[in-house]
């Protein structure tokens, strides 16, 4: 209908510059130093659009600036070269975007600058297409870039605090890294090779009172986690309540290195929060799962012991009698190192120097027999 009037939606020679230049930018990178207390220098990118003679500014956000992500300082309109003056609003339909009143390219020059309702934008470069499109049509060719030299930031490195004791020290570290703490991450193949397994030891005080002399301790090292906790057995009239001695959790030797099962060998004083343990025993499951933990228990240390399983070795000789030829017959404590086929010590007294000979050995628990011959 306008059109049947004789009135166009856009004026015919707005529309052709509209085609020409449609999609073409000139993009220019400000800067503006606020000089107010407490100001900073903030970082913009202008952009003219050639097809209408409008400009927005987008504002650059650096890491950790501590602003509101806005995007915008001034979205796309007409910018007037006297703000004050001009009763043009952004946003609004602009009547009289010319050159007289309103920006054009000729007065962006990269050193020069351009009030943007009164921020002083300082043009210290442009892009490529905006230099090239200055030196084959603009009014001038654009100098080259004004940057300053800016001061290398300083990074200050982050120093982690000393664990204070509460709780676990890898899930306290969380809060140091982030001010969302995150689950700590596990030794996934660490855990999966040694999920359930537990190391056990016996142990006493190492400097202990006459009171503190009668305590016994059963220390259990988790490998899967490097944890540790240490467990009271209750002793009956013996006016200590035991119970959970040590909570289970990641403990640091004086060196700063977790436990390790090294480190509760038969016969040595360990120190764990403080407290000087004399380790007294492993259990067999340890004793088989760790061969250097494998050692003789000491003489004041079998008061303080895991039970052990016990059987019935039979010497037997074919060339015996008529009995069977069993010559010898004796009860002995089977150790780590009859798992690995070797003679126990009881068992070789019995059989002696001959050979010829074959030792059965009774779990005493049920199990089948076992006939070795040595």
């Amino acid at each position: 209908m306008e059109a049947k009037l004789g009135k166009f939606v856009r004026d015919p020679a707005e529309r052709g510059k509209w085609q020409a230049f449609h999609g073409q930018i000139l993009r220019f990178d400000c800067v503006w130093e606020d000089r107010r207390l407490h100001g900073d220098v903030m970082q913009y990118v202008l952009q003219y659009h050639l097809e209408d003679d409008t400009i927005d500014v987008a504002e650059v956000h650096p890491e950790n600036d501590g602003r509101d992500r806005t995007p915008w300082l001034v979205k796309r309109a007409a910018l007037p070269r006297d703000w004050k003056r001009s009763r043009q609003i952004p946003g609004m339909d602009q009547d009289d975007n010319t050159s007289e009143v309103c920006v054009r390219p000729e007065d962006l020059r990269i050193g020069g600058s351009v009030n943007v309702y009164g921020r002083d934008l300082v043009m210290r470069g442009c892009d490529k297409a905006t230099r090239e499109w200055y030196r084959e049509q603009g009014p001038f060719e654009q100098p080259r870039a004004q940057y300053k030299a800016e001061a290398p930031s300083m990074r200050i490195p982050l120093k982690i605090p000393p664990h204070n004791g509460f709780g676990d020290e890898q899930d306290a570290l969380q809060s140091v890294l982030s001010f969302k703490p995150q689950k700590p991450k596990m030794q996934y193949d660490k855990w999966a090779d040694n999920t359930g397994v537990v190391h056990k030891f016996k142990g006493r005080f190492a400097d202990s009172s006459q009171e503190d002399s009668i305590r016994r301790f059963t220390i259990s090292l988790y490998p899967e986690d490097d944890t540790l906790g240490i467990y009271e057995p209750v002793v009956r009239n013996s006016g200590m309540g035991g119970g959970k001695f040590l909570v289970r959790s990641r403990y640091r030797k004086p060196d700063s290195s977790f436990y390790d099962a090294k480190d509760f060998l038969p016969g040595q004083v360990t120190t764990v929060m403080g407290r000087r343990f004399m380790i007294d025993d492993a259990d067999v499951f340890t004793r088989r799962h760790c061969p250097h933990v494998d050692v003789p228990v000491p003489e004041e240390g079998k008061i303080n012991m895991f039970p052990r399983p016990r059987g019935i070795v039979d010497v037997v000789n074919p060339s015996g009698g008529g009995d069977g030829g069993v010559s010898d017959a004796a009860a002995v404590p089977l150790s780590a190192t009859d798992r690995y086929g070797e003679m126990p010590a009881a068992a070789a007294a019995a059989v002696g120097r001959g050979g010829g000979k074959s030792v059965r050995i009774s779990s005493g628990f049920g199990g089948l027999d076992e006939s070795k011959s040595y």
